[in-house]
């Protein structure tokens, strides 16, 4: 039916919306609005009354009573019924009472009844929480007979609304200016910022009233996106702090626990320098941070992380130094135990044999009895047995630590 009423087939429309009332689960609302569309396109106002006050009984959910309270409240003010048409916007008023639609509605039977202040006030405060109604305010012949005061009205807001994306434009260049020391380089995070702002800054050189709305609007958006940018900047340096101090302090505690020092003076020299690099970047932390102070914590960073790395490499140094003299010291104990034994052992050996074979009458005897090959014995004891049964205690006790 509204497609035939679009192309002027108001016959065919009229029978469409007609045969949908009748439907038993037909759409009876919307056909009787329908039907009063036709009439409205017919010159028929009496049958175009008459629809719209059917429809308003027949109207069940509050788009379907607020809709047909607008159609209503134009009908009557069309036909110079203006107390019949501020009924209607009550009972739009009553299911919705912030309805943008419905309070504009107001201001134009405000301005028809002559209430110019009062239409003037509420107009002023609903253009400037919808801005987007200057254009429809400044263009409404129903608000001629006010046209000095809207004029007035929206110049103000015109100046207003201004020196807002002015201001907010003004914040953005300043952020974005200070992005450009924090970070250089075309492919730099603040880079699609700064283009960003090149566009908003375009856009309030053409100075109409959309455009500065909208440049104040981005610009609020591009003053978030930076302060986003410099937060998620500055948390991930002193993560980098952190990690910084953590991997100082492990090196801290290998050197206290270190017990040949003495071979690695080195060491607590570079670990003392980190130390005071990063009591220096702590304490510019602590401060507010800008462009210039972000690059010096930076470099103070690179810094102490070259130094981490040469007591890194350095520490791989003093691992193979504490195992071999560990390894040495533990040679050493074990050695002087194993020869300690096997001396022992081999003192009391060569007299229980020689007392065993007492009665063998062969040179067994001659050679237990031997001096020297006593000695020679004892001394491959100390030079090669007892040596070879240390280190191999040694490997193994190392191997299990």
């Amino acid at each position: 039916g509204l497609d035939c009423l679009r192309v002027g087939q108001h016959a065919q429309a009229e029978d469409l919306f007609v045969e949908e009332s009748r439907r038993p689960k037909g759409k009876q609302f919307y056909a009787t609005v329908g039907r009063a569309f036709v009439a409205l396109e017919l010159g028929r106002d009496n049958d175009l009354e008459h629809f719209l006050e059917h429809a308003a009984i027949m109207a069940n959910a509050d788009k379907e009573k607020i809709y047909i309270s607008l159609l209503l409240s134009r009908y009557y003010a069309l036909h110079g019924d203006h107390w019949k048409a501020g009924h209607a916007l009550d009972n739009v008023f009553g299911l919705r009472r912030d309805l943008v639609e419905a309070l504009y509605r107001q201001i134009q039977l405000m301005a028809q009844d002559e209430l110019g202040e009062k239409s003037i006030r509420q107009l002023r405060a609903l253009v400037a929480d919808r801005k987007e109604l200057f254009v429809s305010a400044l263009m409404d012949p129903q608000l001629c007979v006010i046209a000095g005061p809207v004029e007035d009205l929206l110049v103000v807001r015109l100046q207003v609304q201004r020196q807002e994306a002015e201001e907010n434009l003004l914040k953005a260049q300043a952020i974005c200016q200070d992005l450009k020391t924090w970070f250089i380089g075309e492919d730099s995070p603040s880079a699609s910022l700064s283009a960003d702002l090149a566009g908003l800054e375009k856009q309030f050189a053409q100075g109409s009233y959309y455009d500065l709305i909208d440049v104040a609007h981005k610009a609020q958006a591009l003053l978030r996106a930076s302060y986003r940018l410099q937060e998620s900047t500055i948390d991930a340096m002193k993560s980098d702090i952190a990690k910084a101090l953590a991997d100082w302090e492990a090196f801290r505690r290998l050197w206290q626990d270190y017990p040949y020092q003495s071979f690695f003076k080195n060491f607590q020299e570079i670990l003392q320098a980190a130390r005071e690099k990063l009591t220096e970047i702590e304490g510019f932390a602590q401060q507010n941070i800008h462009g210039q102070l972000y690059h010096t914590i930076q470099e103070r960073l690179i810094q102490v992380r070259g130094d981490c790395a040469a007591l890194k490499a350095l520490s791989g140094r003093m691992a193979w130094v504490r195992l071999v003299c560990d390894g040495a010291k533990l040679f050493g104990q074990k050695l002087l135990v194993t020869e300690l034994v096997m001396l022992g052992l081999g003192a009391l050996l060569f007299p229980l044999l020689a007392y065993w074979l007492a009665d063998d009458s062969g040179g067994m005897i001659g050679l237990l009895t031997n001096s020297w090959l006593q000695k020679q014995a004892l001394l491959g004891i100390t030079l090669f047995v007892a040596p070879l049964f240390a280190l191999g205690q040694t490997l193994w006790q190392m191997m299990d630590v």
